[in-house]
């Protein structure tokens, strides 16, 4: 067994060589040159807390927040959060990963500090300086203070405009988190920005918009024959230790999910790179599956890849089919397409070169 996993891996290193030539990385690296010039630009800092005084303690906050899991009113209901290999979620070094209906990624946040009822702190390793922390702070025995305190870089020049809108995100924040907890209307600040948020809401979320103009269906597929059975091959594609999953990007990983992931399904969690090097959260859940035949692989995300994998017998053996698709911004198109044929071709490839080691 050891021959032929040795075998495998370098094969696949030698075949990746190849389509890495074949595929034109020019549009693809302008992209990313894009990406780093603007992340480079955001040279100012920012950091502000905000707080308020529940009338609960602090260790009931603290529950509250981080402990009622889909039920805080940190959640948001577009969100998908799931935990990555690696410590447990009461542990530092505990890494999430958070996506939502409008991305195919999320941001990685790693504990650095963690010590329940009183502090907890997270650092974004997908954006190097972004960190968040809560901070409880024991006034009663029923009664607390919690701040939220943030920090960021921002473009220089447009440190008013971000300011404003991370006071009113932290008030809403600390608005929602009122309400779970008295039942009530928060204290005036807090109310009128839930308020403004409620009949704003796409306001809310000052975010990079990924690209421009309408969106366009982008499909790729690859297919190979090989000389195993079609039996065989489909053990290769369900053990993650030999051949696995299809990568939602083409340098994608995956384990199975821990706490968070989602329980209707079989779920998968992995990381990719970002055009900065740093990581991003990407997740998979299997579904409508024929075993032995075919099964689809859905990232979570709204605009996320949809990869369906097909085994059909041959008389020969049997052929191996990889379809992706989704829907994206028609400038981001061509370097979407680009990138995701050579991730269905590699994983086509590593497919054929694990099924010819069993021949």
């Amino acid at each position: 067994m050891a021959g032929v996993r040795a075998n495998w891996s370098h094969l696949t290193t030698r075949l990746t060589e190849r389509w890495d030539r074949r595929v034109d990385g020019s549009l693809l690296e302008a992209s990313r040159e894009r990406t780093r010039a603007s992340v480079a630009s955001m040279t100012a800092r920012l950091q502000r807390e905000t707080a308020i005084e529940l009338p609960c303690s602090a260790e009931g906050a603290w529950s509250l927040l981080f402990e009622s899991g889909d039920g805080s009113p940190l959640h948001e209901p577009d969100e998908h959060r799931v935990s990555l290999p690696g410590p447990d979620e009461d542990q530092v070094g505990h890494r999430q990963a958070f996506l939502n209906d409008g991305s195919s990624a999320g941001l990685v946040w790693r504990i650095v500090e963690r010590e329940p009822g009183a502090v907890l702190r997270v650092e974004c390793e997908s954006t190097p300086g972004a960190w968040i922390a809560y901070r409880f702070e024991p006034l009663a025995a029923d009664r607390c203070r919690l701040t939220i305190a943030e920090g960021f870089g921002v473009p220089e020049g447009s440190h008013g405009v971000w300011e404003q809108a991370l006071a009113e995100a932290q008030h809403v924040r600390l608005g929602k988190i009122f309400t779970a907890v008295t039942g009530s209307t928060p204290p005036t600040p807090f109310a009128e920005a839930l308020a403004f948020a409620e009949a704003f809401p796409a306001s809310r979320r000052p975010r990079p918009v990924a690209g421009d103009g309408p969106l366009v269906l982008v499909r790729v597929a690859e297919s190979v024959d090989v000389r195993a059975t079609a039996s065989q091959v489909w053990e290769l594609l369900r053990d993650l230790t030999r051949v696995g999953l299809p990568d939602v990007h083409d340098d994608g990983r995956y384990a199975p999910a821990g706490p968070g992931g989602n329980d209707a399904e079989e779920t998968w969690v992995g990381v990719r790179q970002s055009a900065l090097g740093t990581p991003l959260g990407v997740a998979v859940s299997v579904s409508d599956e024929v075993p032995g035949r075919r099964f689809v692989a859905r990232a979570l995300g709204g605009r996320a890849a949809t990869t369906t994998v097909e085994v059909v017998p041959t008389t020969r053996g049997c052929s191996v089919t990889v379809h992706r698709e989704s829907a994206f911004h028609e400038n981001d198109v061509d370097v979407l397409r680009r990138r995701w044929q050579l991730a269905v071709s590699r994983y086509a490839r590593h497919v054929e070169v694990a099924a010819a080691a069993l021949t």
